[in-house]
């Protein structure tokens, strides 16, 4: 399985934007992640194109449990 995104960014409170690759991404502390997501200041792109968030998240999810197995 692969992942559809290439980059994701986060909204943070002083309307600035952090961005990382999915490797990076994965490394942010995990309460991070859902709290950026729960506060929809999250978002995906690939090659420069923002994707619907729910369709990333699930293919996001569906990554990771590959990587458990």
């Amino acid at each position: 399985m692969q992942l559809i995104f290439d980059r994701i960014c986060i909204q943070k409170p002083d309307s600035s934007q952090e961005c990382f690759d999915p490797a990076a991404f994965a490394r942010v502390p995990l309460s991070e992640r859902i709290k950026c997501v729960l506060e929809k200041r999250i978002s995906f792109f690939n090659q420069g194109l923002q994707l619907d968030s729910r369709e990333a998240l699930r293919n996001y999810r569906e990554w990771s449990a590959t990587l458990r197995s």
